[in-house]
């Protein structure tokens, strides 16, 4: 990967290569065989500054080599296990990791420290890694001497792959065929007995080089990977995460606090007593998984031995955890998830075990939790963004965006199709949410937290960079692969519009989502009309407010302008008619919002108008929050015009939902005949819910019989700390509750109102500013209006007594 430049060295591959290519060719066939080696060594000079030396170079080229080459695998585990002596065979069964370190040592002479910082090991492991006998040097060296040519030819063929970057990816599809083919066939000595051309053959058996290529690739071994225009290559599936930090240390010691996990505990196994019972503590400290990797002391491997993995059941759940080598090889290739325990007791878990098991030696399982620790921002690193295929949709810094709150949301319509994949880069630490239509693809379904409630979320689904809705990336230069949710994949050449919705924390050109097989739909930018109020199905007058507009909104996320009739301050938005979601509730969903000249607004949405309305609408905060207007807005009466609005995205298509816009109305001029009641009121004789919990008595009664001729009314009944208010009405009317002479409930001076003519019975608490009934003063209801009907019952928590609590 490329890194920022320093001043003078804008790359000039074509005079990097003229400089370094031929002292280069002969460690690039050593490593990858000389079929890949043009390719090797073309991945190596795309974008390297021009004042790199050899030694920078070698290094750039052996850590291509080992994040690019497929890894060995045994033709058949079940076979019987042969034991290769010759060099040219060892060379050939060394895995990357493996070859790498047999040549910078062998050959390169390097030091171990060098060896293992370029490789990505702790410096103990480097001896493990090198096979012992000897022919291995001539072995190296004889291929590369095979393989001599003039230096004009290797600058030629060089050049030849590096003048087009987007041709790059064919590079390193031809270097993984070749390198897959160098692994996949090693020689015997009955190939090379009936082979026709005997002495090319012994040649490239005694170097282990492979022959050409016979058989097409082996879709099991291709790895998804994002190619970067400086020519750097990140594989999009990571089966190594050794470079991110996940190894044994020097000592042995395993990593206690690194990408938000923190170290729970480790567990030594005995190998020769392998099968005994282990005691776990699986318990999740501040998130809802644990996490765990398997250390082995391994022999050196090559591809006739199979690596030993670890069957645990643990509370009757197999889990499976292969053994990485302590030496780096094999690598640890993920975390994997324990079941989660919910006691404070040790999880006993039972061991089989698979593979070529050593008889002798020991295991490390070590434990993590998630703790937090959000990726730390970090500088831009210089990496170059991905590749664009022609097939491919892309949403980025770009891309149209809006935002909400603190989080901006970059978007895009998208019309995919049934092979379509989305592949996520990040070129610097940070957090990525990625959601299409009502689906987080950044969400790996655990709970949220430990406390969560049974049956919350999946432990096995666990993913330790997936939290809360975000892809975290904690090193740079990350790219993943994400299949789109089920119901969104349309069928066999089927096509579907959906909508890609990215929040991140990183900058513009740090990051890009890819979406396979999938275009651009453009998008309808001319404002929604507004609906004709007769035609919506949404009450014209309800909870003190009126209905003033509507609009038809398309359910797809995106940002829609509307036609702006002009409303006044201290209106309310609701969106009716909207599927609901299945997003989690938390920082990756996009959430629905109205835009306006004074930034966004909130927008409810519910199945039904009334569902929204309750006393709470009259809490001056609450309604200046809904409002998205300020208080001095309110006082002086200045309008924040309407711009846009977004609805959620859902599968579609859908009959899409109306935008529903409702503006306060004085007591006095609501229309309270024509307002059906609020979901927070009842019809008469409909059992209501017990407001205290299953422990409420009424104390007292009173009706319009009880009111002087002010309409005033004394209420020296229940002085517990916890009372509430039963109020029947029927016509037009408010009450006032004061203590004091000051509102004892949370409305403002105090006055309640049902908002309807309707016979209703509504629970009022009194929880005022202040309000305290264990003060012993009685309350003052003022009545106005209700002629029709209006009782009042005091509720109180506890035996009934007066004062009981």
């Amino acid at each position: 990967m490329a890194g920022p430049q320093p001043p003078g060295t804008t790359p000039d591959p074509a005079a990097t290569v003229r400089r370094h290519a031929p002292g280069l060719h002969r460690t690039a066939v050593m490593l990858a065989g000389a079929r890949a080696a043009d390719d090797l060594l073309a991945a190596t000079f795309r974008g390297a500054p021009s004042a790199a030396g050899h030694d920078e170079l070698v290094l750039r080229m052996v850590r291509t080599f080992v994040r690019s080459a497929p890894a060995r695998r045994r033709e058949d585990p079940t076979g019987p296990l042969v034991v290769l002596d010759d060099p040219g065979d060892v060379l050939t069964n060394l895995r990357p990791r493996e070859r790498a370190a047999t040549v910078l040592r062998r050959v390169e002479r390097w030091s171990a420290t060098r060896v293992a910082e370029a490789i990505g090991v702790p410096r103990t492991s480097v001896a493990r890694l090198v096979p012992p006998g000897d022919g291995l040097e001539q072995a190296l060296r004889a291929l590369a001497d095979q393989h001599t040519r003039p230096a004009a030819d290797t600058v030629r063929a060089v050049l030849d792959r590096l003048p087009d970057p987007g041709r790059q990816h064919h590079d390193e599809d031809r270097l993984r065929r070749r390198a897959a083919a160098l692994a996949d066939r090693p020689w015997t000595w009955r190939i090379l007995a009936a082979a026709v051309v005997l002495g090319l053959l012994v040649w490239a058996r005694a170097a282990g080089e492979a022959p050409p290529p016979a058989a097409t690739e082996d879709p099991a071994e291709t790895v998804p990977v994002v190619h970067l225009v400086d020519g750097a290559v990140l594989p999009a599936l990571e089966t190594d995460l050794t470079w991110r930090g996940w190894r044994l240390g020097p000592d042995g010691e395993v990593p206690d606090d690194l990408e938000g996990l923190r170290l729970v505990e480790t567990v030594d196994i005995d190998l020769a007593r392998a099968d005994d019972i282990l005691l776990l503590d699986t318990r999740p400290r501040a998130g809802a998984a644990v996490f765990a990797a398997l250390w082995c002391e391994l022999p050196a491997l090559d591809a006739q031995l199979v690596a030993p993995t670890a069957h645990l059941v643990v509370r009757g759940r197999t889990v499976d955890l292969p053994c990485a080598g302590t030496s780096g090889e094999p690598p640890v290739s993920r975390l994997v998830p324990l079941p989660p325990a919910a006691d404070r007791e040790r999880t006993a878990a039972t061991v089989t075990w698979s593979g070529d098991v050593p008889r002798k030696g020991r295991a490390l399982l070590a434990t993590w939790t998630e703790v937090g620790g959000d990726p730390r921002r970090a500088p831009a690193t210089g990496l170059g963004e991905p590749v664009v295929p022609a097939t491919a949709a892309v949403v980025d810094g770009d891309s149209p965006a809006y935002t909400v709150g603190d989080r901006t949301v970059h978007h895009q319509r998208v019309r995919i199709g049934d092979g379509s994949t989305v592949t996520v880069w990040a070129g610097a630490p940070g957090e990525v949410s990625v959601q299409v239509d009502d689906t987080l693809l950044t969400d790996d379904g655990e709970p949220p937290t430990a406390a969560a409630a049974p049956g919350a979320g999946d432990w096995r689904t666990a993913d330790p960079e997936l939290r809360g809705g975000r892809w975290l990336v904690y090193a740079p230069g990350r790219a993943r692969v994400f299949d789109l949710p089920a119901g969104a994949v349309p069928g066999p050449g089927g096509r579907r519009e959906v909508t890609v919705s990215v929040s991140t924390t990183l900058d513009p050109g740090q990051w890009q989502v890819q979406v396979g097989n999938a275009r651009v739909v453009p998008v309808d930018e001319a404002p929604l009309p507004l609906e004709a109020l007769g035609d919506v199905d949404a009450p014209e007058w309800i909870g003190g407010f009126r209905l003033v507009a509507a609009w038809r909104v398309p359910n797809d996320g995106i940002p829609h302008p509307l036609v702006d009739p002009d409303l006044p301050p201290g209106r309310r938005f609701f969106l009716v008619g909207t599927p609901p979601g299945t997003g989690r509730d938390d920082r990756g969903v996009v959430r629905p919002h109205v835009a306006t000249t004074r930034g966004p607004a909130p927008v409810t949405v519910v199945p039904d108008v009334a569902d929204a309305f309750d006393e709470r609408v009259w809490r001056a905060g609450d309604q200046l929050v809904q409002a998205g207007a300020s208080i001095g807005d309110l006082r002086t009466g200045k309008g924040t015009g309407v711009v846009a609005v977004t609805a959620p995205a859902v599968p579609g298509p859908t009959a899409g939902a109306t935008l529903l816009a409702y503006v306060p109305v004085d007591h006095e001029d609501f229309d309270f005949a024509a307002a059906p009641p609020m979901a927070v009121s009842t019809p008469v004789g409909v059992v209501r819910a017990d407001p205290l919990a299953g422990s409420t008595v009424s104390v007292a009664r009173y009706g319009r019989d009880d009111l002087d001729a002010d309409g005033r009314l004394r209420v020296d009944a229940g002085t517990g700390d916890r009372v509430w208010l039963r109020l029947t009405t029927e016509g037009a009317g408010r009450v006032r509750v004061l203590e004091s002479g000051r509102p004892a409930v949370w409305l403002p001076d105090g006055w309640w109102t049902s908002w309807t003519a309707r016979r209703v019975v509504t629970d009022l608490p009194l929880q005022g500013t202040g309000f305290s009934r264990s003060s012993g003063r009685p309350l003052e209801l003022v009545v106005e209006g209700y002629e029709e009907h209006f009782t009042v019952e005091v509720l109180v928590r506890g035996d009934g007594a007066p004062g009981s609590t």
